[in-house]
């Protein structure tokens, strides 16, 4: 890359981070008019967004520990609850509209080129209710643009186990656990093993664990060796204690991890298939 090309470069950058920050300045607003106009449910959505733009379109506060939120998040948060509890804004211009989707635009996009399927939905659901929302005129079409395909579902649907070479695990209580978006029909479940159906907000936020589906809340499936529902026990708890790793991995490798040997699911992944229209997955 020449001088040129670099500056230009550099450029586009500092655009795109100056729209983001816009964009997140714009979402704190509508977190007030979505808590007072029947949208408490986008919240939680609309705190994750904010806090990942926060995270990854403010350079300067990258000299704060990954592990811990940065300065900007911190401020960003508090700056919701605020606008929330007081109620101080209720609605936004059209010139805000407007930023808040160019702003989700341009996250949007990153987030599906670097694999956060859970983070660009959660864009794809607040640029939806935004459209719902806003009925005033506004520079540009209240629609996501960019190199990628909205997912406007009303369920996370893109994660998933979905063939030996592509395995999404997880832990439960320190215990290893295969990840699914639909439930495993008990015939494929591995012997030995059992099936669960987890519930809550998303996928990463799951925080009850179910021996039968939820019809409402439904977020997920696990298989585990451990029986956490013994005897006639129907729920767990599992705040805190549920994480779903993000990184993909292989049969052979979650095996070589975990103890396991990867015949023991000869069962479950020859008969697995994509379902391309939902990026979820079917068993045959």
């Amino acid at each position: 890359m020449n001088m040129e090309e670099l500056k230009k470069t550099m450029q586009e950058e500092d655009r795109q981070a100056a729209e983001a920050q816009a964009a997140i300045s714009a979402l704190i607003d509508y977190a007030a008019v979505l808590a007072q106009n029947g949208g408490k449910e986008y919240l939680p959505d609309l705190r994750d967004v904010v806090s990942g733009m926060a995270a990854m379109w403010v350079p300067e506060d990258f000299i704060y520990s990954f592990n811990e939120p940065t300065k900007m998040q911190r401020e960003a948060a508090k700056q919701i609850t605020a606008a929330v509890r007081k109620r101080t804004c209720t609605a936004i211009t059209g010139e805000q509209a407007s930023s808040i989707i160019r702003g989700l635009s341009i996250h949007a996009e990153v987030l599906e080129k670097e694999g956060y399927p859970l983070a660009f939905w959660q864009c794809c659901r607040l640029a939806r209710r935004l459209r719902e929302d806003f009925t005033g005129p506004t520079s540009q079409p209240l629609v996501l643009q960019g190199d990628f395909i909205p997912d406007e579902s009303e369920r996370f649907v893109r994660f998933g186990t979905t063939d030996r070479d592509h395995i999404m695990h997880g832990q439960i209580c320190r215990h290893p656990v295969l990840i699914f978006n639909e439930p495993v029909p008990a015939e494929k479940i591995p012997e030995g093993w059992h099936g669960f159906h987890l519930s809550g907000r998303n996928i990463r936020d799951a925080d009850r664990l179910w021996c039968f589906r939820q019809l409402n809340d439904y977020t997920g499936s696990v298989l585990s060796q451990m029986d956490f529902l013994p005897g006639k026990r129907r729920m767990m708890r599992i705040d805190g204690q549920f994480t779903a790793f993000r990184d993909l991995i292989t049969l052979e490798e979650f095996c070589r991890q975990s103890g396991f040997q990867p015949q023991d699911f000869d069962r479950l992944f020859p008969e697995m298939a994509m379902e391309p229209a939902q990026g979820g997955m079917t068993f045959v």
